[in-house]
């Protein structure tokens, strides 16, 4: 909230001995999420958390994906529904019945949000959709050590912030919440 507040006064500052709040990893995840659902062609955000948490996509995976999207001329997210949709077509690409199964998954939760956005359903409500429907909330939760509470704790900061904008602004949105903090 500090860092908020100096951020939104354009009052500098520095952290010293540690990592700025919004760099922080699953900071970094969920504000990627929340980049795709407010633009589907951004690629970087999509291939940050393509497989966050871990959905059995990898590298390789990945890869043949943007190679695809690259030979189509669309993005990334485009190509991915378009496999999610059509499979029979890009058997070519050999992608396991897992993968397939875990990018509808992702398609479907993505795209639900995306709709609820467009509802304009209040951003906090959205970024806890987000947090419990991809999984990424109980894949830190079960892993119970130290690091994993600490990263728990950032996310619910995260809400903090997010309800705090909503409260400063009346017509409070997704895609106005990442303006104000980029």
């Amino acid at each position: 909230l500090i860092e908020d507040n100096l951020r939104s006064s354009k009052i500098p500052y520095r952290i010293i001995g540690g990592t700025k709040f919004y760099d922080r990893k699953e900071v970094k995840d969920m504000l990627a999420y929340m980049r795709l659902v407010v633009n589907d062609k951004d690629s970087l955000a999509l291939s940050r958390i393509i497989n966050v948490p871990a959905r059995g996509i990898g590298a390789t995976s990945l890869r043949k994906l943007e190679e695809e999207a690259i030979k189509a001329s669309v993005s990334l997210w485009e190509i991915i529904c378009e496999i999610v949709e059509n499979s029979e077509k890009y058997s070519f690409l050999k992608i396991g019945a897992k993968i397939k199964s875990s990018l509808k998954e992702m398609v479907n939760i993505i795209s639900e949000i995306k709709v609820l956005d467009s509802e304009k359903v209040s951003p906090v409500t959205l970024y806890e959709k987000l947090l419990q429907d991809t999984g990424y909330f109980d894949y830190l939760k079960a892993q119970k050590d130290y690091e994993s509470l600490a990263r728990i704790e950032n996310l619910e900061e995260l809400s903090s912030a997010i309800k705090q904008y909503e409260q400063s602004n009346p017509n409070a949105s997704l895609l106005g919440f990442l303006e104000t903090i980029t």
